[in-house]
């Protein structure tokens, strides 16, 4: 029997029947903009004494983890590059999925001697592109002075022109290629 008539055999075999299904009822609410059950359950609200509502009030969060250290920068690029270029998975998937995948790579290939700083795939996303629009920037000067070296220069001055150019760029900011390194 073909492949395609045991498929059709088996959903005849497998059908749905929604009728019994053990779904509740719900109502779309125009007034209140929601779908909500169908019992007359009605929500508790609890009030919150005013002290803990201060209190959460005035908490400061810091909303920024502090730097990546040499190691993590390099430990990122690894995860990055170990999912990306893994055959299974690769990049057919969420972005969300990818970036979890990095995350959990970039905790698995952290050196056990390193105390890693806590992030989630969110910061490791901002990171890696941090890194990537540096490393960009600095190929593109590198590809420049290769491609038409300055007159009376030879090779080994290359880089320090390279530098040069990369400090002078607006999006550099004047500080230097920060990702030798990696």
């Amino acid at each position: 029997m073909p492949a395609s008539s045991d498929y059709a055999a088996l959903l005849e075999v497998n059908a749905v029947n929604n009728e019994n299904a053990p779904l509740e009822d719900y109502v779309y609410d125009k007034m209140d903009g929601g779908v909500h059950g169908g019992g007359d359950e009605e929500d508790e609200l609890q009030e919150i004494e005013g002290e803990v509502f201060e209190a959460s009030q005035t908490a400061t969060y810091s909303k920024r983890s502090k730097s990546y250290t040499q190691i993590e920068d390099e430990v990122l690029i690894r995860a990055w590059e170990a999912v990306s270029l893994d055959a299974i998975h690769g990049t057919d998937q969420t972005g969300k999925r990818y970036w979890q995948m990095i995350e959990d790579k970039f905790f698995r290939l952290m050196p056990r001697n390193v105390e890693p700083t806590p992030r989630t795939y969110r910061p490791l996303q901002g990171g890696w592109d941090v890194i990537k629009a540096a490393v960009s920037r600095w190929c593109g000067c590198l590809e420049q002075v290769y491609n038409a070296p300055p007159g009376g220069t030879n090779e080994a001055d290359w880089d320090k022109i390279a530098a040069a150019r990369y400090r002078d760029m607006p999006a550099s900011r004047g500080q230097p290629f920060a990702f030798e390194h990696c």
